[in-house]
């Protein structure tokens, strides 16, 4: 996750790039996202094309949850439970 959001625009910058940073979109959720904590975090996930599912096992040792993952979900610190069908901004890897 790191090396998408700080190695990879490095890259396209050094490259030339004019816009070097990854764009998120909108996305529905299709399940509710639980509140969460005092810090932004990048939730693992996947989109179908439809809307995005949070994967169950967001530990940042769990490699079954980042092989699953083909997007990531944006959530801000100390944001509330978002419920299902909101659009949050999502990342696709």
């Amino acid at each position: 996750m790191t090396g998408y959001l700080f190695l990879l625009p490095l890259i396209r910058a050094a490259l030339g790039a004019a816009e070097p940073l990854p764009r998120p979109f909108p996305a529905p959720l299709l399940h509710a996202m639980p509140k969460g904590g005092g810090r932004m975090e990048f939730l693992r996930a996947v989109w179908d094309g439809i809307g995005v599912t949070l994967d169950g096992l967001q530990d940042s040792g769990a490699l079954s949850s980042l092989a699953r993952a083909n997007a990531l979900v944006v959530r801000p610190a100390h944001a509330q439970e978002t419920p299902a069908g909101q659009s949050v901004p999502v990342y696709l890897l």
